[in-house]
């Protein structure tokens, strides 16, 4: 469900690409980068084959432990450690 919620932003972003200037629509291409190495960059690589099994594939936590061969807790654990990694990566710092 987040990742089509992270490709309905990088959609939305891009719809909007025709209606802003070339400095925003260099900030959203900046964005949507910046999210797709977050996720290139996640450690350990189980998080990454989690969060992409899960969101870019739709699998269920069970199929994901079926396939992964652990508990659905593991699997849980291994999204909650990628999720909190993107969002220390992506939150812009506080000024």
């Amino acid at each position: 469900m987040r990742d089509r919620k992270i490709d309905e932003r990088a959609r939305q972003l891009l719809m909007l690409e025709n209606e802003i200037s070339g400095r925003e629509a260099e900030d959203i291409e900046a964005e949507i980068s910046a999210l797709h190495q977050g996720v290139a960059d996640l450690e350990p690589p189980v998080c990454r084959e989690v969060i992409v099994l899960h969101y870019r594939y739709g699998l269920t936590f069970r199929e994901i432990a079926e396939r992964l061969n652990v508990s659905e807790t593991t699997v849980y654990k291994h999204l909650r450690s990628a999720l909190d990694q993107l969002r220390l990566t992506l939150t812009p710092p506080e000024r």
